[in-house]
């Protein structure tokens, strides 16, 4: 066997979220068509579970799979014909960006004030503790509308960024104790949007107190100083994590394979939501 990092460097995260999100920005920043993201995705997806099925792929840790040999020509074909498929649906559907989303007719939730000049959407809480939302590549800000509504029922401002890029996980979190009186502010991320949040947190400029992170693309171990949650299914490889020494490591694992915001559809929504509120709000977790 070889091992993904034998390849070119992307190879090394080929989880279908991880991936995805490295071709999307390389060609199209934050303003690709929601169709065609959603092809993609499942183009890709397809894949990974077809390596899998024929033993060709498989999955070690989060983020790390071992490739055998004779299957590397078949797979670098496959990822590179996803990225022709790509390029060939942007052309065909344009780039408005503000094609991709519906109107939003929610009135419990708000666009940022101009003053943060940061697009997302905002569930204003009536407590002092807030959470910054990053979905993942396949969602938009709209996507956490169930969960925004939940936390702020709860007291908890929740604001979802349009754009999950590390920096501007961190302007939202300064723009919610700046603008909107929050004394703590922790961070929610979803596969890609997982991976964000990671890195936001350990570049160590913006302090936050709490992480909640779902189906992760990046690692959790990252962190070191600051309390996380990771729910993940059983399906996808996270156990490890259950073994961590770390006393900031916390974890929730729920049947079935649903991934980062997929949780929330099932059957397991409710009793995840009500775990991570728990979370975010117990003081002997900060």
């Amino acid at each position: 066997m070889v091992i993904a990092s034998d390849f070119p460097e992307f190879l090394h995260f080929f989880d279908v979220p991880f991936i995805y999100q490295l071709i999307y920005e390389q060609f199209f920043g934050t303003h690709a068509p929601l169709l065609t993201q959603y092809y993609v995705f499942i183009i890709l997806k397809k894949t990974l579970e077809g390596y899998r099925t024929n033993g060709a792929l498989n999955r070690s840790g989060p983020g790390n799979y071992e490739i055998r040999e004779g299957s590397k020509v078949r797979l670098m074909y496959r990822v590179l014909f996803s990225v022709v498929v790509l390029l060939s649906l942007a052309a065909c559907q344009g780039d408005d960006p503000d094609s991709q989303s519906p109107e939003k007719e929610d009135e419990n939730s708000s666009e940022t004030s101009e003053e943060s000049n940061i697009e997302g959407e905002l569930w204003k809480g009536d407590g002092d503790l807030a959470v910054v939302l990053s979905h993942g590549a396949v969602y938009n800000a709209e996507s956490w509308d169930d969960q925004g509504k939940k936390l702020a029922d709860n007291g908890i401002t929740a604001f979802a960024t349009k754009d999950t890029s590390p920096r501007t996980l961190k302007k939202a979190a300064a723009m919610l104790k700046e603008e909107h009186g929050a004394e703590e502010v922790a961070v929610m991320g979803a596969s890609a949007g997982g991976s964000s949040a990671i890195e936001a947190v350990t570049e160590g400029d913006f302090d936050f107190q709490k992480v909640v992170l779902l189906s992760p693309g990046g690692d959790p171990m990252e962190i070191s100083d600051t309390p996380v949650l990771t729910v993940y299914s059983e399906d996808e490889g996270y156990r490890e994590l259950e073994e961590s020494t770390e006393e900031v490591m916390k974890t929730m694992e729920i049947s079935g394979g649903a991934h980062a915001q997929e949780i929330f559809k099932g059957e397991k929504s409710e009793e995840v939501m009500s775990e991570i509120i728990r979370f975010l709000k117990d003081e002997n977790t900060s």
